[in-house]
């Protein structure tokens, strides 16, 4: 299991359906972003307009605008910082392999906190 970065994308489509360790997008723009499984943290810093599709463990966003989350996540997700229109929803994708991608990254597929996310503000 590696862990991923996807940094300063603009205008794409990225398809990543496998197993991955710890997630990190960073600096995107006007893409669209569909992960397989996620057993680590999936990071999300200082993007505008991006749409990412993700089955993970954790994940956490900060400094982002515009921005539309589709998850499947087994921890509430963490908003940090100051982030504008972001919006949740259930993890919408699948694929032949899923369910053995999440049952390699311990992602249950029966407890999913999309719509519970923790808002830290700096003070």
């Amino acid at each position: 299991v590696q862990d991923t970065r996807i940094v300063n994308c603009s205008r794409c489509v990225i398809y990543l359906l496998h197993v991955m360790g710890h997630v990190s997008i960073r600096s995107c723009k006007n893409c669209t972003i569909v992960l397989g499984s996620v057993g680590g943290i999936l990071t999300v810093q200082n993007c505008f307009k991006i749409n990412v599709h993700a089955a993970v463990r954790s994940v956490q966003i900060s400094y982002c605008d515009d921005s539309s989350f589709y998850l499947l996540t087994n921890q509430r997700p963490v908003l940090l910082g100051v982030n504008h229109k972001i919006t949740f929803a259930p993890y919408d994708t699948f694929y032949a392999s899923l369910g053995r991608h999440l049952n390699e990254a311990n992602v249950d597929p029966n407890f999913n906190k999309w719509n519970k996310p923790l808002v830290y503000h700096q003070v």
